[in-house]
């Protein structure tokens, strides 16, 4: 099976993937004041997306199975 994972999206698409300022977006670019990171706007969010997903991920801890013999 496949693990879905809910993220926020609020200012995914305005926060740059590479440094993580706030920058502007015209349309479809997405430019970077602070890095000067010029990008797909769409592209943007995905990697912010991609990033937040991880850390959720990686913010939960494994939960342990006990073994259970069968009868």
């Amino acid at each position: 099976g496949l693990r879905v994972v809910y993220v926020n999206p609020q200012y995914t698409s305005l926060t740059c993937s590479r440094c993580e300022s706030m920058g502007q977006r015209h349309k479809h670019l997405f430019k970077c004041s602070n890095c000067g990171s010029y990008q797909h706007s769409d592209c943007n969010a995905a990697i912010n997306l991609c990033k937040l997903a991880k850390a959720a991920v990686l913010a939960t801890a494994p939960v342990n199975v006990p073994m259970v013999a069968a009868a």
